[in-house]
């Protein structure tokens, strides 16, 4: 018989305890996160502890409070993060003795006001199996790591978007999907060159999903403005690229090619 828990809200005590008692190595998902559960786990957990977090970067995501850029470079400074674009999981990992899967991500909202229902697994051999599974992910080619330079990047681009007041990152998931068309003209204008021909190319001409071939029934344009490059596809994976760097387009991976999602 599998030793389970079922776990309800309020578990940030729960939480916190695990982080507290973890002796080698705390894992963990989570799409969203704030500064408040992120401090008070790094209160919690040993020093020599070793860390490892998967997220998924959107500009969306840190625009409505549910992703902190503060708590992202406050991790970074210390450990590697790693992004997955397509993440959607909450697990957290405490050496490979316990587990919990939830519905709650790392916010104040999820672990303490809504209510959210997960398991505290304690069998060995399927905290394992989830810890084998994580460690998959995170060691996957594409699970990029979150460096100091992508930060910064962001960092700089948030701050020149307007303040927002209120940030209901508990109940309108909805908006965690894509920039308003306000905010979209003002990154539009702190882009440069390749990457602002691109993102105008993608805002204006593909539809909110898309292909590589649809950018490249675009390639006489581009090549008119970029006569000297020689291989425009390539160009237009590196823009891509940095434009999923900064949180503006997602990657969807097939069996066999990458679909795009533009996040606005």
């Amino acid at each position: 018989m599998w030793n389970i828990e079922i776990i309800k809200n309020p578990w940030d005590d729960v939480l916190y305890e695990l982080v507290s008692k973890t002796k080698n190595k705390f894992c963990f998902t989570s799409p969203f996160i704030t500064e408040a559960p992120t401090n008070k786990i790094l209160s919690n957990l040993k020093e020599w502890v070793d860390l490892n977090w998967l997220t998924s970067i959107k500009l969306p995501s840190f625009r409505r409070g549910a992703l902190s850029i503060n708590a992202l470079d406050g991790l970074q400074q210390k450990w590697i993060i790693k992004n997955v674009w397509n993440l959607h999981s909450k697990i957290y990992i405490f050496d490979d003795q316990k587990a919990i899967v939830t519905s709650g991500n790392l916010t104040n909202g999820w672990l303490i006001n809504n209510f959210e229902y997960g398991l505290l697994v304690k069998d060995e051999m399927v905290v394992n199996k989830i810890l084998w599974d994580f460690d998959i992910l995170y060691n996957d080619k594409n699970s990029l790591d979150i460096t100091n330079e992508k930060i910064t990047k962001i960092r700089d681009l948030l701050d020149s978007l307007p303040k927002i007041k209120e940030a209901k990152i508990d109940f309108d998931l909805d908006l965690l999907d894509k920039i308003s068309e306000e905010e979209k003209i003002i990154v539009e204008n702190k882009l440069r060159w390749w990457k602002k021909l691109v993102f105008d190319v993608v805002g204006d001409k593909c539809k909110t999903i898309f292909y590589m071939k649809d950018l490249l029934a675009f390639e006489n344009f581009f090549k008119s403005i970029y006569p000297n490059n020689d291989n425009i596809e390539a160009k237009l994976r590196q823009q891509l690229q940095e434009l999923r760097d900064l949180g503006l387009i997602e990657f969807l991976w097939t069996t066999k090619k990458w679909i795009y999602k533009k996040l606005w």
